[in-house]
């Protein structure tokens, strides 16, 4: 072996064939010490993307609930006021209605979203009438999509199925999105 001098004294250099069994087990233990710095390192950082990602959601989420939230409290606002004709009233109605169900869906999401987190989901698989699914769906955006001009159709096939095995609460959400 060759000695190399350093101030706080001097480290030997050896073939690997003149390795001792402590050494190797130093070794060993090294190398074990790395590979476990390397799992938590590579844990430390799926959880900073995990902890970024709810971030995210979280933000993206609160500025789901506040927009339906604030447009409920400005048409309340506007229907206290006495002065406002039948119509006008109907048609705020129509709007408080139809942001709640909006904001319902919204908090209906973050739960899914919490429960697949927690690896409680569970799909159901039930007959499903797809054209009544369809239909309602259609009906649920039909008037949001008229009120930004837009023009929502629904063309379906005639070939589609009447009933399918699915969860039909899973397909609403997929068809809202």
């Amino acid at each position: 072996s060759k000695s190399f001098g350093q101030s706080a004294g001097h480290v030997d250099l050896v073939k690997v064939g003149e390795l001792d069994a402590d050494a190797l087990s130093l070794a060993d233990y090294l190398a074990h010490i790395f590979d476990l710095k390397f799992e938590y390192l590579q844990m430390q950082k799926k959880v900073s993307e995990s902890s970024r990602s709810k971030s995210a959601f979280i933000a993206n989420t609160s500025h789901e609930i506040r927009t339906p939230l604030n447009a409920l409290l400005g048409f309340c606002e506007i229907l206290s006021r006495s002065e406002i004709d039948q119509g006008t009233k109907n048609q705020l109605h129509q709007r408080i209605q139809s942001n709640g169900h909006e904001l319902v869906r919204v908090i209906d999401e973050i739960l899914d979203f919490s429960t697949l987190a927690s690896g409680r989901a569970q799909i159901q698989r039930l007959p499903t009438h797809l054209r009544t699914l369809f239909h309602q769906t259609y009906l649920a955006l039909h008037a949001p999509a008229e009120r930004k001009g837009l023009r929502l159709e629904f063309n379906l096939a005639d070939d589609l199925p009447a009933v399918v095995e699915t969860d039909p609460a899973r397909l609403k959400q997929i068809l809202n999105s």
